[in-house]
């Protein structure tokens, strides 16, 4: 497995009775022991990955009791792949006892996690679409982004419905990544459900579906963009909308100059 880039910021807390002394181990330091993290892991070399390759960014925390010189260490660590298309990522943690700030153990449990989810959604993203449909069934958000975006790839309009039911799940994440799947697979039906999931108290979700609503086309969605655009309270929300119609238009004038 290519690693192209580490990440890490350690914090140490040192306490001596009742009082805390904060530092920041330095940058150098923390990535050290980030990558001596990297290199005792076995799963690591066993995830297959299209280049350029991983980005590992670390986040640690330290408690020492100065008088004993062990506490308490607790890591967080995020994986995730650098390419454009259909990105994994997985994120874990570990707390767990220490013995000085030299001790590993902390990162290398959480690399650990890390890195087993990682090969799984790895090994979730090369599977058929049929495979993919069965994975939307979880309540894992990292696992069902992943499905979602690779069943996209596919481009089967008949897997519209499946990504269609994940636009009003609990995680943002999960809604993001099925609103961007059925852009890619480009089928005007997603129209109405995108429209039908806008919560008008959230400027931010209007903008995202005025924006896959768009690129989805049509006359629902033509419509739609142009009820926003006039009747929105916010003028950042009708000023996109407004940009959603021009890229409409251009687009519908290139389909036209085509079919000639």
């Amino acid at each position: 497995m290519a690693v192209s880039r580490v990440r890490a910021r350690v914090d140490v807390v040192t306490f001596g009775g009742a009082v805390g002394h904060g530092r920041a181990m330095p940058r150098r330091r923390a990535e050290w022991v980030a990558r001596k993290a990297l290199g005792a892991s076995e799963v690591l070399g066993r995830i297959e990955v299209d280049s350029p390759g991983w980005i590992v960014e670390v986040q640690g925390l330290l408690e020492l009791d100065s008088g004993r010189g062990r506490g308490r260490g607790t890591a967080t660590v995020a994986i995730e792949s650098s390419r454009f298309e259909g990105p994994v990522q997985a994120v874990r943690s570990f707390e767990g006892t220490i013995a000085g700030t030299a001790d590993r153990g902390p990162f290398e449990k959480a690399l650990g996690r890390a890195v087993d989810a990682a090969a799984g959604l790895e090994s979730l993203r090369r599977l058929p679409p049929a495979g993919l449909r069965d994975a939307l069934s979880t309540e894992d958000p990292e696992r069902l982004v992943v499905a979602a975006r690779a069943l996209g790839s596919h481009h089967r309009p008949e897997d519209v419905p499946a990504v269609v039911g994940l636009l009003r799940h609990t995680s943002p994440a999960v809604r993001e990544a099925a609103t961007g799947a059925l852009v890619v697979l480009g089928d005007p039906s997603a129209v109405r459900a995108l429209i039908d999931t806008d919560d008008t108290h959230d400027p931010l979700s209007t903008i995202r579906i005025l924006d896959a609503v768009a690129a989805l086309g049509g006359d629902e969605a033509t419509a739609w963009v142009e009820f926003v655009a006039t009747g929105h309270p916010l003028e950042t929300v009708r000023r996109t909308a407004h940009q959603a119609r021009r890229r409409m238009a251009r687009s519908e004038r290139r389909a036209a100059g085509k079919a000639r």
